[in-house]
């Protein structure tokens, strides 16, 4: 039952009203109210009898975002300070009830004074956010507003999968419900009703770019840990809904923060000077679903961005969680990579890298990149280029030598390429075919470690630990978004 609904039906009826009159039961219990502690009795006489529950049956009350109560101070102090409502309603419970609430963001640290014959507090994380596919079932399940695929995938996108969010995109209704847009204004109010705790941290540029940077990355997040360069514990954006525990990382959904131009335009600027494109980093599904050009080459040329942003974004996430100054940095490769493959491990361990540069698109007739380019400390992407030899150029210093060189990488958004495929891709450039020294990745979506191969060369140079697949799922949260195209 919805009490604000009560309390506001308080203020506005000054004679009783007729059962029949009322279009609520919030409604219809105000009519027998006469002052707000009235409800409250009234409610206990209403359960009482829906239950057929005698005198001394011991009662269990659910009361859910109890944040708001907790936060909501009334006249009259406890032992400790201000009373809170929450306080309060505790303290009229007669005996043999009990309350069993959730959304108590800060009773953790704030208990009431008040003695009671059994407290326990239990911090409980949010509910884990839904996969696409749990997302799918749960709307056929909950029979509200059916979407269809693209519209569910984008608000599957936006949502970051947070069950409360889902409920409100599928709670929509009329002729125009259906809408992607439509299922995200429900959402952007739910967040602004449900969510307020959430919206302040938004508003502190170093907390909001953190943040977004962690979720598009797969930034490792424990609850006693610091957010990266802040003073603010993950536990404290958890308990706040600024974020989602996900899997040892943390999801922030994009609806929290692109619905504000400021807010957007912020962490948009922020990247734009750590020369990682924004688009790049962070695709806007809407503009994905309503691009004019499609297909395998629109999604490859955005995967390509999304690998090399993506890779710039954790080297700078860890020089700012330890403090480091990002120029002269240099960070093991498989710091900033995690893997369990083994083969992919021994090729990358050999390596460190320093991407302080970001991103780097080389334009311009004569300077496409290539591995042998002066190397620097920025991730080469030759996306200016239709015929490029390879896609991206990877610069790392081999922690044996302290040689600087290249890796090159050969991006394929979904299947990978067979040794036929990868024709002329182990030769420096395309004019050149003399076998090249350095590592070459295929950088494909659904592939990682070591691939069979029946073609001799190809095998020899695998064997040789010069080459390997890498699928970048550890690091890329929204992998499926491309798919929108």
């Amino acid at each position: 039952m919805d009490f604000i609904a009560v309390l506001e039906a308080l203020k506005r009826t000054s004679v009783r009203r007729e059962i029949d009159m009322c279009d609520s039961f919030e409604v219809w219990l105000g009519s027998f109210c006469q002052k707000k502690q009235g409800v409250f009795e009234q409610w206990l006489l209403v359960t009482a009898a829906a239950f057929n529950a005698t005198p001394d049956c011991a009662c269990l009350v659910f009361l859910d975002q109890a944040e708001l109560l907790v936060n909501h101070e009334v006249e009259g102090l406890s032992h400790h300070g201000q009373k809170s409502a929450f306080t309060e309603i505790f303290g009229e419970f007669p005996q043999k009830m009990g309350m069993f609430s959730a959304g108590t963001v800060n009773i953790l640290t704030d208990r009431p004074s008040e003695e009671y014959t059994s407290l326990k507090v239990q911090e409980v994380p949010a509910l884990a956010p839904l996969s696409l596919q749990a997302a799918g079932r749960a709307m056929a399940e909950w029979g509200g507003m059916q979407y269809k695929k693209k519209e569910l995938d984008n608000i599957h996108l936006f949502s970051a999968g947070v069950p409360r969010l889902l409920e409100a995109a599928f709670q929509t209704w009329g002729e125009l419900a259906s809408t992607a847009q439509v299922a995200l204004n429900a959402m952007s109010q739910e967040f602004r009703s449900s969510y307020a705790d959430a919206a302040p941290y938004f508003n502190q540029p170093e907390v909001a770019l953190a943040l977004v940077l962690c979720s598009a990355v797969r930034w490792p997040a424990e609850g006693h840990q610091l957010v990266p360069g802040t003073s603010v514990r993950w536990s404290d954006i958890f308990r706040a809904g600024a974020a989602f525990p996900n899997n040892k990382s943390v999801l922030v959904p994009r609806l929290w923060w692109c619905e504000d131009t400021n807010i957007k335009d912020a962490i948009r600027n922020d990247l734009k000077e750590l020369n990682i494109d924004p688009e790049g980093l962070l695709p806007d599904s809407l503009q994905l679903l309503n691009s004019p050009t499609r297909g395998a080459t629109e999604r490859g040329e955005k995967w390509e961005e999304l690998v090399a942003n993506s890779l710039a974004a954790r080297f700078r996430l860890h020089c700012i969680a330890r403090n480091l100054i990002a120029e002269v940095t240099w960070v093991p490769f498989l710091k900033i990579y995690p893997t369990e493959d083994p083969h992919l491990r021994a090729v990358l361990e050999p390596f460190e890298v320093c991407w302080s540069d970001g991103v780097e698109h080389p334009s311009g007739q004569g300077n496409e990149a290539t591995v042998m380019s002066d190397v620097g400390k920025a991730i080469k992407s030759n996306r200016n280029f239709a015929t490029a030899h390879h896609d991206l150029l990877i610069p790392v210093r081999c922690k044996a030598t302290g040689k600087l060189e290249f890796i090159a990488a050969q991006c394929r958004y979904g299947q990978k390429k067979d040794a036929d495929g990868l024709k002329l891709q182990d030769k420096a450039k395309k004019d050149n075919f003399e076998d090249m020294q350095n590592v070459l990745l295929q950088i494909c979506s659904e592939s990682e470690g070591w691939q069979s191969f029946t073609n001799k060369t190809w095998a020899r140079r695998q064997e040789e630990k010069k080459y390997s697949l890498m699928s970048c799922e550890t690091i890329i949260a929204q992998l499926d978004v491309l798919k929108l195209l």
